[in-house]
């Protein structure tokens, strides 16, 4: 679980028996942004981790949990559980990772979201999923 987000929730992770695995989350940030990050975690080369994150600043997320009748604690949940299918398939790759994580800005556009995107780049300068 990404602990660095309030009300977290797991989506999906790709295969852990892969050199690269990827995690994505759903959850708030300590401003109350609503924020879904896609974490790369590099197991064979150290200092290559990565990531990039989704953030909806929290007035955009309380009129999205008004449009969808919920309240703010359940949009994490909310967003999950539309999600849930990617957490079942069995040996997930990154593209399946990458999918989601772009299903889900699709659903922040057909919402009328206005949304940011953040990079975490490696030590090397590398965006996640490359």
């Amino acid at each position: 679980m990404d602990n660095s987000l309030i009300l977290g929730r797991w989506i999906m992770s790709t295969d852990e028996d892969q050199p690269i695995v990827e995690d994505l989350f759903v959850g708030y940030d300590d401003d109350l942004n609503l924020v879904v990050r896609l974490v790369c975690t590099n197991y064979e080369e150290k200092g290559c981790d990565s990531s990039v994150s989704i953030s909806v600043k929290k007035e955009e997320a309380y009129e999205l949990s008004k449009r969808l009748s919920l309240k703010m604690t359940e949009l994490p949940a909310r967003i999950a559980g539309c999600f849930e299918d990617y957490g079942k398939i069995v040996n997930s790759s990154c593209s399946d990772a990458t999918k989601c994580f772009a299903e889900i800005i699709d659903s922040f556009v057909d919402e009328k979201c206005r949304y940011s995107i953040r990079y975490i780049y490696d030590k090397y300068g590398r965006p996640p999923m490359s």
